[in-house]
């Protein structure tokens, strides 16, 4: 992709580990499949500083993993200002994760 898609969909949750990246790899793959990856693009974000550059949850990875999906080396990003350009939508994340 050489060009900005027309719209970026940021998904944010606290740390940027598990539902974040989870929601946009699996977002990413829609556009992609029906030839839209030039318009439609999704990237993850967290709301806590204290995770930047951590790796994807292994739980996460692993779910990506059984829809045949990678993390692409994920490493956690804090949300800033500059994340959120004139046309894009975020997606909030909020709540709990259940331990297993």
């Amino acid at each position: 992709m050489g060009t900005q898609p027309t719209l970026r969909v940021v998904f944010v949750c606290t740390g940027n580990t598990c539902r974040s990246t989870m929601s946009a790899h699996a977002f990413d793959a829609q556009p992609a499949a029906a030839g839209l990856a030039d318009h439609l693009a999704a990237f993850a974000r967290g709301t806590d500083a204290a995770t930047d550059g951590t790796r994807a949850d292994q739980r996460a990875r692993e779910a990506l993993g059984s829809i045949g999906l990678d993390d692409g080396g994920h490493r956690a990003r804090q949300l800033r200002a500059t994340d959120m350009p004139e046309q894009a939508c975020s997606s909030p994340w909020s709540g709990t994760i259940p331990q297993t």
